[in-house]
């Protein structure tokens, strides 16, 4: 790739790829949050994406409380879905990574 004659700087990263009502369907199976929408959580347009990168199972300790909500039905206290991606790595149910959610409701 070039720019006016001059190579663009990238590099390569591989991405775990998923759509937000897979997404949303896992968290709500798994936390028993049937409210639970990743748009609540991540706002986006339609045709977009976000990424969550370093995914390994590290849960800072001012979201444990806020998890430990979520999971009894309340909350949370959080801000994002990064919380709940790395509780879900924690305890195995994804694999430690970078992720891409993306958001189409076509």
């Amino acid at each position: 790739m070039k720019v006016h004659g001059k190579p663009l700087r990238h590099t390569t990263q591989t991405f775990f790829v998923v759509n937000y009502w897979n997404l949303d369907a896992m968290i709500q199976r798994a936390y028993r949050r049937p409210d639970f929408a990743f748009v609540d959580f991540e706002p986006a347009a339609n045709h977009s994406s976000h990424t969550f990168c370093g995914i390994d199972g590290t849960v800072d300790k001012a979201d444990e409380q806020g998890l430990r909500d979520f999971a009894a039905g309340e909350g949370p206290d959080f801000s994002g879905a990064g919380p709940i991606l790395q509780d879900m790595c924690r305890d195995g149910m994804i694999p430690p990574g970078d992720y891409l959610v993306n958001v189409d409701w076509d």
